[in-house]
This record gives C-alpha cells, sequence and structure tokens, in this order.
C-alpha cells in the first residue's frame, strides 16, 4: 500500500500540473481574444477602439496561446483555442496591409509625363535630448515638404537656421508644445495665411507644385480614450470636409490605422491611409532599432484619390521616440481653378 500511494502522487502532481497549464493557455488566448474582437466595434465605444490599437500584438499572442491549446487542452479548452485562433486570423487580415511592405506593383502608366515630389514626416519630440540629429536629418534627406509634430519654441528656432532650403515655413504653436505642428516647403504657399488650429494640432497649407496647387496638412491627435483623441476627431469634422483637393496628410495620429478613429478622420477629409508604411513608435524606455519590429503604427500618411504613391517607408530613428516616414509621391495633373467660396478659400 506504502509503494502505490507513492508512485500514485507524482502521477497526480503530474496531471495537476498539466490541467493548470491547460486553464492557463485557454485563460490566455481568451484574453488576447476579446479585445481583438472588441476592437473591430471600435467604431461605438470609444474603450474598444483604445484596445484595438493593439490589434497586431494582441493577435500574434491569441494565436500563439490558441494554437498551443489546441495541442494541449481537452474538448473545452480546445474550443476556447479554436476561438482565439479565428480571432487572431481576423486580426491578421485587418493589419498585414498596413504592417506588412506593399509590394503591389505600380501601373506604368499611372504617373507617366507626372513629376515627382518628396515629403518628409517626423514628430520631432517636444523633450528631445539631441535635436541636431533631426535638423541634420532633414538637411541630408532634403525632401520637397517636410511635416513636423511637436515642435516648440526651440525647435522653431533650429528649423528656421534651414531657411536657406526652405524659405516657406508655416509653425501653428500653442502653449503646450505636444501639440505645436508645423510644414516646411521648397515650394511657395499659395494661400496668404493658411490655417491653424492648434488646440487640435492641424495645419493646412495650400503649396504650389509646379503649377498644380495641392493642400499639405500637418496633423498631430492626442492619446486614444481617455483622452482627447474623440473629441478632437469631432472639432475637425468641419475643417476636414473644406479642404481643397488634392489633399496629402501625414502626421502622428496616435491610432493603428485600422482603427475607427483613423477611418472617422479619412472619411471626413476625403483621403485614404496609404499602406505599407508599418510600426513608427515604440516607448523610449526600449531600444528604438526595435520599433519597426515590435512598435505600433501610429504615424501616417493619407491621400485623396488622384495622388500617386510612388515610394514610401520608414527611416532610421533619430532621437524622437518616432521613425521617420519618407514618401515620394506624384500629383494628379492641374485642373482648371474653381472660384474660392469663402469658407473654403483659407483651405
Amino acid at each position: 500500500m506504502a509503494g502505490t500511494g507513492t508512485t500514485d502522487a507524482p502521477s497526480r502532481g503530474r496531471t495537476g500540473g498539466r490541467r493548470w497549464l491547460r486553464r492557463t493557455l485557454a485563460a490566455l488566448a481568451l484574453v488576447c481574444a476579446l479585445p481583438v474582437v472588441a476592437g473591430f466595434f471600435g467604431g461605438s465605444v470609444a474603450a474598444f477602439d483604445s484596445v484595438g490599437h493593439f490589434r497586431a500584438h494582441l493577435s500574434v499572442v491569441a494565436l500563439l496561446a490558441g494554437v498551443a491549446t489546441l495541442i494541449a487542452g481537452p474538448a473545452i479548452p480546445r474550443i476556447t483555442g479554436a476561438l482565439a485562433v479565428a480571432a487572431a486570423l481576423a486580426g491578421f487580415v485587418t493589419v498585414a496591409p498596413y504592417v506588412l511592405p506593399d509590394s503591389t506593383p505600380m501601373a506604368a502608366d499611372a504617373v507617366e509625363g507626372r513629376p515627382t515630389y518628396r515629403l518628409l514626416q517626423m514628430n520631432l519630440r517636444y523633450d528631445v535630448a539631441e535635436p541636431a540629429e533631426a535638423i541634420r536629418r532633414i538637411a541630408a534627406e532634403a525632401p520637397d515638404i517636410v511635416t513636423l509634430q511637436e515642435t516648440g519654441r526651440d525647435w522653431q528656432a533650429r528649423l528656421e537656421t534651414l531657411s536657406a532650403t526652405y524659405p516657406h515655413q508655416f509653425y501653428c504653436s500653442g502653449p503646450f508644445a505636444q501639440g505645436n505642428v508645423a510644414i516646411l516647403s521648397k515650394r511657395p504657399f499659395v494661400d496668404e495665411t493658411g490655417y491653424c488650429d492648434v488646440e487640435n494640432g492641424f495645419a493646412a497649407r495650400r503649396i504650389d507644385f509646379n503649377g498644380t496647387v495641392a493642400t499639405i496638412v500637418s496633423q498631430h491627435l492626442q492619446w486614444p480614450w481617455p483622452f482627447g483623441h474623440w473629441r478632437q476627431l469631432a472639432d475637425l469634422q468641419e475643417t476636414l470636409g473644406l479642404l481643397r483637393g488634392p489633399v496629402l496628410i501625414a502626421g502622428d495620429f496616435n491610432a493603428a490605422p485600422w482603427s475607427a478613429a483613423l477611418e472617422t478622420y479619412a472619411a471626413a477629409s476625403g483621403t485614404t491611409p496609404v499602406t505599407g508604411i508599418g510600426f513608427t513608435w515604440l516607448s523610449r524606455a526600449l531600444p528604438g532599432a526595435l520599433a519597426p519590429y515590435i512598435g505600433l503604427p501610429i504615424d501616417h500618411v493619407l491621400a485623396t484619390p488622384g495622388i500617386v504613391i510612388r515610394k514610401l517607408g520608414t527611416l532610421a530613428p533619430t532621437a524622437s521616440d518616432h521613425m521617420p516616414i519618407a514618401a515620394t509621391f506624384s500629383l494628379p495633373a492641374a485642373a482648371p481653378a474653381a472660384p474660392d467660396t469663402p469658407q473654403a478659400a483659407a483651405l
């Protein structure tokens, strides 16, 4: 009897350990799968949209935990695992166009005869310790247009040293440097004053590209719910609807490209988020080199129909926690100018 008891104890221990592992895997799969599903309803519940920004990361964990549960579990945990795998696959389908490089071939006649231009998008980080690095990057890349966020007073003074290359500079600044935005241009502004809404991190200028006039926007949205993200989206609806095309918008949206927040912004502005940028932000507590692999895709370029993005991607990080984005684009052929309406003239 004593021998039998000695043999059964390790057996019961192993059985209990496997049961604990199966339950843990099933719980992990469920905990990750539920917010993936909830994120698809972010347009109805702002809190769900906030969770949905992490859909790519949650989908990876839900898939791994779901597969492990299918392998290890009996009937009920396996059902949980199958549901987690299904949620993860649905998540991957919606995030893949935005986090994977865009290899879709462009039709040769799409840009035939059109000149190309280059835009550099950067969140400078208002309190960065090494500002000279960003200034050198702008000078080295020498794009036609630069859209910038978090440009406080110190940043403006530094950027004005580039005035020989960028004689046309527009700063939309307020008391809080995190919301300040700017546009630098080699090419002339055609509107008299531009449009600045510093409370909502929005600046727009009409710029002449060799006879074709386009609206360029620099945008910086606040963090998602419970912060001021959705309030800004509501405030900007009318302004975005008045933008005169063609329109190219770049900035830090603090929102994933598959989110209801960015979908709302794109619909209001008549634009489409450009795919293939990938992850652009990572906490400064982690090495910046990891941003393209485990970061969040919250910096975007949006364009109206007719603008052809010929090349797009992130550049090596500067001292900011956001990676720069470079976009080469062509504008649609110039159309006859329409009379300005009183409301739209400033935009």
